[in-house]
């Protein structure tokens, strides 16, 4: 305990290797490994969970889907393969779809609200991630359910909000051939 107060600049993995140094009935780096993984898993759960209802949402409104795909032709262009941080600003519509699919469907259902707040940050969760990423997929792919028919939106039960059915999607290039073999 001495030890975290000298240095209160510590990180998160230095404060966890001081605490279960002393600990002898357990491995520590058992412990720290399964705390590390476990915190890194949960983190890709609720990525993974908000871009299945977020692709859910779109194939069922795909007037929306197309909207947020002519702001992406708008803002960012067919000849560019890879979306980065600085395009994502003037995506406006894009982040208001972010932001509603957090509302509706939180990867966190037992958190006190569903509203979803400014800066980038739902339910302390950063957004950045999951808008990088959804913007991307949107921007490369044109989507359709295999049967044309709408995604079902039943929940699972759980910790978390997964869908109670896979999503099942069609995917097609939606830039030029020449853009998939480049790397911009």
């Amino acid at each position: 305990m001495a030890e975290n107060e000298a240095n209160s600049e510590e990180d998160f993995m230095g404060v966890m290797l001081s605490k279960f140094r002393s600990v002898e009935e357990h491995d520590a780096n058992t412990i720290n490994k399964a705390t590390s993984l476990t915190l890194v898993l949960a983190a890709e759960d609720t990525t993974s969970i908000t871009m299945t209802w977020a692709l859910a949402l779109l194939l069922n409104n795909c007037d929306t889907l197309n909207k947020v795909q002519q702001e992406l032709d708008i803002h960012v262009g067919k000849d560019k393969l890879l979306i980065s941080e600085s395009d994502t600003k003037n995506l406006v519509y894009l982040q208001s779809i972010i932001k509603e699919t957090l509302r509706l469907y939180s990867p966190a259902p037992l958190s006190v609200t569903h509203e979803a707040i400014e800066d980038y940050t739902v339910h302390g969760y950063d957004v950045l991630v999951l808008q990088l990423t959804l913007t991307n997929v949107l921007h490369w792919f044109e989507f359709e359910t295999p049967s044309g028919e709408a995604a079902d939106m039943c929940e699972a039960p759980g910790l978390t909000s997964p869908k109670a059915t896979p999503l099942k999607v069609y995917i097609s290039p939606r830039l030029p051939a020449f853009i998939y073999n480049s790397n911009t």
